[in-house]
């Protein structure tokens, strides 16, 4: 899996590239980063996107992942670590359906689904994790189903919530 990932988030940060976005990558080669030090990594970045790539089981096509938190957070200047997604998840729910139409648009399977996801919990900006799941049910199969999906989400990086504002810079 770490290997399908790691391809498909070098491939995208090659179309993102090609679009001018800037992208920085919390793991770039084969070593283990923990969810707590990828959220620090990608918070001091002050990213306008952060987009967690996974290669998912059974199934086929592409699910694409935000979180349950609901409102902005209410919080104020002080945001507890475990709730500092809880003020993006309506951009990361934009973010999420332009992924979602770009995809169908190319006739990939995919899906939107809001889920209590773990790995973007704690980062302080819009956040959409993307699962490619193999193109049949046989173990391995991944490929086919990761060609088709990296150009819909560099498409997705020109939506208006992804551009620059002032406030940080894409990352990955």
């Amino acid at each position: 899996e770490k290997d399908v990932t790691l391809a498909i988030a070098r491939r995208l940060r090659g179309q993102l590239q090609k679009r001018n976005q800037r992208v920085a990558m919390v793991r770039d080669g084969d070593q283990r980063v923990g969810l707590d030090q990828r959220a620090a990594m990608a918070n001091a970045m002050h990213p306008l996107l952060y987009l967690v790539v996974h290669a998912g089981g059974p199934g086929t096509g592409v699910r694409i992942y935000t979180t349950l938190f609901n409102g902005t957070g209410g919080y104020g200047s002080f945001v507890p670590w475990e709730w500092a997604q809880a003020g993006f998840t309506d951009r990361s729910r934009m973010i999420a359906g332009s992924i979602l139409q770009e995809l169908k648009k190319l006739q990939v399977p995919a899906v939107q689904l809001s889920v209590p996801v773990r790995q973007h919990h704690n980062v302080a900006a819009a956040a959409v994790v993307i699962e490619v799941a193999p193109h049949d049910s046989a173990a391995g199969s991944h490929q086919h189903a990761s060609d088709q999906w990296p150009g819909a989400q560099a498409g997705a990086a020109d939506h208006p919530t992804c551009r620059p504002t002032g406030r940080g810079r894409p990352a990955d």
